[in-house]
């Protein structure tokens, strides 16, 4: 194998992981119905202590449990790389 093809690999390993991870921390009774990315975030996010505010929009909420700002969150995304960081965050605050 290559070492590009061995370091993307690795990189979707770390990322399914942290993804599963995230799963494992919503309680079923919190575990949103349908399973869309968007209402997982948000319910990840409020187990954590990150609720949406009345104003905020989901983004908002994410860069905020990031502590980040917009610019550093759309890389995140556009990277593919959300689900790892936000994961990471979220365990070192505990």
């Amino acid at each position: 194998m290559t070492k590009k093809l061995q370091a993307r690999l690795a990189e979707l390993e770390r990322i399914h992981a942290s993804r599963l991870e995230a799963g494992r921390h919503l309680a079923e009774a919190e575990r949103p119905k349908g399973d869309s990315a968007t209402e997982v975030n948000r319910a990840y996010l409020k187990i954590h202590g990150f609720n949406q505010g009345p104003d905020e929009s989901l983004a908002e909420t994410t860069g905020r449990a990031l502590g980040c700002g917009s610019d550093e969150l759309r890389m995140c995304i556009g990277q593919g790389r959300l689900g790892v960081e936000l994961a990471k965050r979220l365990a070192q605050a505990r």
